[in-house]
Parts: structure tokens; C-alpha cells; sequence
């Protein structure tokens, strides 16, 4: 497993990946992509979502994963 944390004035992105099964999909999806199809960890969907952080997930089925949480800074977050 690999875990990055990167800070920049916009905000902050964590990115988690691995090498291990993937998710039941192939590709890259956004939160509302996941959400529409039902696929993805619906608890990492639900606590990006209450932070206003942008999700996106990566997956290759026996692969490994990559889960991308980008959390805006002060000045981008909407009300």
C-alpha cells in the first residue's frame, strides 16, 4: 500500500493505492459515476461527501486500486 498526502494553497489531495483485487470495475470513476452504478467503498463515498472533497477511484479487478480524496482549501469550498 502506498499513501500520499500533498498540501497546496487549493487545498489537499490524499491518494491510497494498492496492488491488490480492484474494485468489480475497470477504470476511473468519479464520486457521482460510483454512486450511479452502486460500485466503489460507500463509506469512504460518504465521508468525502461530507467534507466537500471530490473522490475518484481507480480500479483494475486483480490489479489493485487507487482512491483519490481531494479536499478544497478555505477559499474553494462552497457554502
Amino acid at each position: 500500500v502506498l499513501v500520499r498526502l500533498a498540501a497546496a494553497p487549493a487545498g489537499c489531495q490524499l491518494v491510497v493505492e494498492d496492488d491488490g483485487r480492484g474494485f468489480a470495475f475497470e477504470g476511473r470513476l468519479t464520486a457521482q459515476e460510483l454512486e450511479d452504478s452502486r460500485w466503489g467503498p460507500a463509506v469512504i463515498k460518504e465521508r468525502a461527501r461530507l467534507i466537500g472533497a471530490e473522490l475518484a477511484v481507480e480500479s483494475s479487478p486483480g490489479g489493485g486500486a487507487r482512491v483519490e480524496v481531494t479536499v478544497p482549501g478555505k477559499a474553494d469550498r462552497h457554502a
